[in-house]
């Protein structure tokens, strides 16, 4: 059986930064459906290449483009490589990166009790994780100069306001489905991932339209991922 205790944490975050990347980049590209999108919809590119669209637009600086570079690394071993049961294992695999680690994020000190390198290590991508979502989050901003010019026009106004509260609502959403398994003390499988992303683009697009046209009694998506309680042995 596939041990998730350490993957579920990358999981989370990365599931958490590739949903609001697609939605910064939906909004930034006037695409006004994802699930439609042959770019940024179910079949469409991946996290990988989502990045690199945001350094081909100058949205990420030189530092920032590294961060998000080691996560995506530390992403895709703990996510492809079975070998990577732990923090070690998945930081020995990628080169470098262990000492980039060190010399970007602080270490944990406690005088009283020692450290081992497994607990550093999670530490250090913990931080990692922290940083590029919160450097994810950030991007809205850069919807300021498309909008500003605008704002005075209240349908452009309530259009960025929507699109700020409904990133909240989506971000609320992926910490409540995942700590559902956890609570169920589910595992969670590939089947239980593969309509997520379309759940998300509803919840954004039925977010913003509620916001701005008041829709009213939009669909209750979590139901639909609710998992089933495994009993313990």
């Amino acid at each position: 059986m596939l041990d998730l205790d350490n993957r579920l944490p990358m999981l989370r975050a990365a599931l958490l930064v590739e949903s609001f990347i697609t939605a910064f980049l939906s909004q930034l590209l006037d695409i006004d459906d994802t699930d439609k999108s042959k770019s940024l919809g179910k079949n469409g590119i991946s996290f990988y290449y989502k990045v690199n669209l945001l350094i081909d637009i100058g949205a990420l600086d030189a530092k920032t483009q590294t961060k998000y570079q080691k996560f995506m690394e530390v992403r895709n071993t703990f996510m492809h490589d079975l070998r990577a049961k732990t923090y070690t294992e998945c930081v020995a695999q990628v080169d470098g990166l262990e000492n980039w680690l060190k010399k970007n994020y602080l270490e944990m000190i406690n005088p009283d009790v020692e450290i081992s390198k497994e607990e550093q290590l999670q530490n250090y991508v913990a931080q990692l994780s922290d940083d590029v979502i919160k450097i994810t989050l950030q991007l809205t901003e850069k919807l300021t100069d498309k909008f500003k010019k605008n704002l005075e026009n209240e349908q452009y106004k309530k259009s960025f306001d929507a699109f700020n509260e409904t990133m909240k609502e989506i971000r609320e959403f992926l910490n409540s489905y995942i700590q559902k398994y956890l609570d169920a003390d589910e595992l969670i499988k590939p089947k239980h991932l593969a309509n997520l992303g379309d759940t998300i683009s509803k919840i954004f697009y039925q977010g913003v339209s509620k916001k701005i046209w008041g829709t009213k009694n939009p669909p209750k998506t979590e139901e639909a991922f609710a998992p089933t309680k495994r009993a313990r042995g």
